[in-house]
């Protein structure tokens, strides 16, 4: 599961993370913690079963960007979890100051403790609101998180729509690169992404390529997350594209766009907006929306480094 979570955080920056529960942690995590997370490690001896951090970028520039890291927890248990785990996780996260807490089991999320958090919402928030601790079941067959497991919502976005299918019943693996993504997808999903890659292509100067499961482009031919203007994410039916504007100037008179929380483009200056594509006839009402994360993010490469 260090694994999955390595793949899933690697998109937004450089991840780095370790399993910490033999009471081992490496000098490059301890470099990231504080003294008194460093106090309760060496007298305390409290650890947490997976830890580390991501890197992400901050500010675009030319040349070395500013960076910013956050720091990352897990709890792992092979039994049931319950509210003393959670507590656990909460206590983690508070330590060593966690962006991002997660309590990983490989049974199902009780029902009971759904509703106890329901009326205890406070349980699963630490440092003053600043985080939520996510809980999901980890298949460890499939070596993967059961996405519609996640407790209350996945900080991930999901590329598989397992319709009709209980999580448990599902046998095959979880897509992990944007070619098998594809080939998982039905035949219009593919069609539409080669007639949408063509149709970028002669409208705007890029490069793209894929990004792990999805797929990016990118202005002057660098492929970088502050160069990037618009992602990917193909699904069952249809596919989900990502793009980064000014909130201030960003016109969307027909309202085909929903904010989201940042993610491809998180740590980065505007807004994160998402919108879906079903079939080819949409494409011409989405290039001007495309259009503007392109011109937006040119602008912000060419203004010169304070």
């Amino acid at each position: 599961m260090r694994r999955e979570l390595v793949e899933k955080f690697s998109v937004s920056g450089k991840v780095h993370l370790e399993v910490s529960a033999d009471g081992k942690i490496s000098e490059d995590v301890k470099e990231k913690l504080d003294d008194v997370s460093l106090h309760i490690i060496n007298f305390e001896r409290v650890k947490p079963d997976i830890i580390g951090f991501l890197r992400i970028e901050t500010k675009t520039g030319r040349g070395a960007g500013y960076y910013q890291d956050e720091k990352i927890v897990a709890e792992v248990k092979n039994v049931q979890v319950g509210i003393t785990d959670v507590i656990q996780t909460k206590v983690y996260a508070e330590v060593f100051d966690a962006r991002h807490a997660f309590l990983i089991s490989s049974e199902p999320i009780p029902e009971e403790i759904k509703r106890f958090v329901k009326m205890k919402p406070g349980l699963l928030h630490y440092a003053g609101g600043y985080g939520e601790i996510k809980l999901v079941q980890f298949d460890k067959d499939r070596e993967t998180f059961i996405e519609r497991s996640w407790y209350r919502e996945s900080p991930f976005e999901e590329v598989e729509e397992v319709e009709e299918v209980e999580p448990e019943k599902v046998t095959t693996p979880a897509p992990k690169t944007w070619e098998a993504v594809l080939n998982w997808a039905e035949p219009s999903v593919r069609a539409l992404v080669t007639i949408l890659t063509r149709r970028l292509q002669d409208e705007f100067p890029m490069v793209h390529g894929p990004l792990a499961r999805w797929y990016a482009y990118y202005i002057d031919g660098e492929k970088v997350k502050t160069k990037m203007f618009l992602a990917l994410i193909a699904s069952k039916r249809k596919i989900t594209c990502r793009i980064r504007v000014d909130p201030s100037k960003f016109r969307d008179d027909e309202r085909r766009t929903r904010d989201f929380r940042g993610w491809f483009y998180k740590g980065l200056s505007g807004v994160e907006k998402a919108f879906n594509l079903a079939i080819p006839s949409e494409i011409d009402k989405a290039i001007p929306l495309m259009r503007q994360s392109y011109d937006f993010v040119k602008a912000e490469a060419q203004e010169p480094r304070s």
